[in-house]
């Protein structure tokens, strides 16, 4: 599996000369209105209908700093009770360990100690309810904690309408991100545009999209 990062993204929206998209791929040209309507419209606009809704999951965002640095979900919904949890490693330290809690501290899951820096988060998470997570990680001679961070899973019919989103476009992850946005999953709306960028440098669709899904998601985050 291909490796994004944020500096290949930035790379690819920085290009010249770009193509534009062909016309809806089948998959979404067939798909209910609900789903293809949302995704014509950001595709004509080159903007992103995110979900105000996301002001519920605003918290401060971890600053990033020597150590584990926590990428996602950070003041976020997600798009499922068991969302996968990623961090960034770091080479002084050997084991991971994920921790999730409910607001006033009671435990909701925690993972076995890993090498690999993400977990999907089991048992399931309550719907309709605010999370914080933490990672703890060791090594030989150094042990550490990341900063908190906080995600919320959506009430049943919003993570309903995002599962039958996956089924319904599957393989087209710039129209997943277009529902997953509207729903407030923006943590992951933004990976997958990043993914498709990369995937597809000349897509000057996904490109702004992209750059709307940031600026949205920073303005209504603002305290």
């Amino acid at each position: 599996m291909r490796l994004v990062t944020w500096a290949m993204v930035a790379c690819a929206l920085a290009g010249s000369g770009c193509k534009r998209d062909r016309p809806l791929p089948k998959e979404i040209s067939e798909a209910p209105p609900e789903m293809r309507e949302p995704v014509r419209k950001a595709l004509e606009t080159g903007k992103l209908e995110v979900s105000p809704r996301i002001r519920q999951a605003a918290e401060d965002t971890p600053v990033e700093e020597d150590g584990i640095m926590l990428e996602g979900p950070v003041s976020t919904f997600v798009s499922s009770t068991t969302p996968t949890l990623r961090w960034r490693r770091d080479e002084r330290l050997k084991l991971y360990q994920a921790r999730v809690w409910e607001a006033g501290g009671k435990p909701a899951a925690e993972s076995p100690w890993l090498e690999a820096g993400e977990w999907k988060c089991e048992p399931p998470l309550t719907p309709g309810v605010k999370y914080q997570w933490q990672v703890a990680g060791k090594g030989r001679r150094s042990e550490m904690l990341s900063a908190k961070a906080s995600f919320t899973v959506p009430e049943p019919d919003a993570l309903e309408r995002m599962a039958k989103a996956r089924e319904r476009l599957a393989g087209n992850d710039m129209a997943l991100a277009v529902l997953y946005a509207r729903e407030g999953a923006v943590d992951e709306a933004q990976r997958l545009l990043a993914g498709y960028i990369v995937r597809n440098p000349t897509s000057e669709e996904a490109k702004k999209l992209y750059k709307s899904l940031r600026a949205q998601r920073v303005e209504l985050t603002k305290k």
